[in-house]
């Protein structure tokens, strides 16, 4: 079921959540929210279910279909298929079983990868995406990740700048695409584990995902990158040439080649 806040808590032309309101909100949309966890392959095995260790690497991700894709940051699962690495999901309702899962659409310049469970066995809650002209400077946003390994934490911030590219920061953001839309953050400190989290606005929608941080500056991947990509990863479709790497899919692999 796609989860939002649409109908229920803020008013028409308010951007902030209630205070009365936020813990049935973070309840709520948490059930949409993953951590990721990227193990090395002689994990032990019991079924669909595997032992978590505490020496994986951690980030975050949202679900984003019901059946179950997931939406994470590239730069998260890099080098998994190359290093024989394996991927695998924790759901907030069972935190300590992982589950495995593989690499289905992976976009690096975007800083966006879509993960698929390798066994389905019910429909998921997911998340809906949000309209990129309601995003405004000073709005309340929202996040659920895993910094520092603190599962499902509950993030507050505001957007300090609602549009922006990444050849506009000289930072960590070089390895981007150059027009790479994305959302800076106020507040919204992206420490480890916290990258791939979904940031929300006050009704619910993910208007971006985050990425990376620079002290208390946080930076987010606009929603406008996050559904062009979600649209061509629903439809089989590649990355565009321009955006540097592709990924073709054959048989549940993943096979890159270089486009630049």
């Amino acid at each position: 079921m796609e989860i939002n806040f649409e109908n229920e808590f803020i008013e028409a032309g308010k951007s902030c959540l209630p205070q009365q309101k936020r813990q049935h909100f973070y309840e709520k949309m948490k059930r949409a929210a993953v951590s990721v966890h990227v193990v090395e392959a002689d994990c032990i095995r019991d079924g669909n279910k595997f032992e978590k260790l505490e020496d994986s690497d951690m980030g975050s991700g949202f679900i984003i279909t019901k059946d179950g894709h997931i939406m994470t940051c590239s730069h998260l699962v890099q080098g998994v298929i190359k290093d024989g690495r394996l991927l695998f999901i924790a759901y907030a309702e069972e935190p300590d079983v992982l589950r495995e899962a593989m690499l289905l659409y992976d976009e690096p310049g975007s800083d966006v990868a879509v993960l698929q469970l390798k066994k389905v066995d019910r429909e998921f809650d997911f998340c809906k995406f949000g309209r990129k002209e309601e995003i405004s400077m000073g709005m309340e946003v929202f996040s659920i990740s895993n910094p520092l390994g603190l599962e499902f934490s509950f993030l507050m911030g505001r957007v300090s700048l609602s549009s922006l590219v990444a050849g506009d920061i000289q930072i960590q953001a070089a390895k981007f695409d150059d027009d790479l839309p994305l959302i800076q953050l106020n507040n919204v400190n992206i420490l480890s584990g916290a990258s791939g989290g979904p940031l929300f606005d006050g009704k619910g929608r993910v208007i971006g995902m985050c990425s990376f941080g620079v002290g208390d500056t946080g930076y987010a991947v606009h929603v406008q990158r996050l559904s062009e990509v979600h649209l061509a990863s629903s439809e089989g479709t590649h990355p565009k040439k321009k955006r540097g790497r592709q990924t073709e899919l054959l048989d549940g692999l993943c096979l890159k080649k270089v486009t630049r």
